[in-house]
């Protein structure tokens, strides 16, 4: 995974928070996405730090 989709992937979790704060029917959807982009994020993360280099 490049430098430029782990950006997306931040990007990603930054439009979803600002949903959740802008659309407050659906914060709890919005607010859930971003988590779980999140913890996605975070383990590809490790993963690339603990490969093979």
């Amino acid at each position: 995974m490049c430098s430029r989709e782990l950006t997306l992937l931040e990007a990603e979790i930054l439009r979803h928070e600002a949903m959740a704060l802008a659309d407050p029917d659906r914060r709890g959807e919005h607010e859930e996405v971003a988590a779980a982009l999140r913890q996605a994020l975070a383990a590809l993360r490790e993963e690339i730090d603990h490969a093979p280099r």
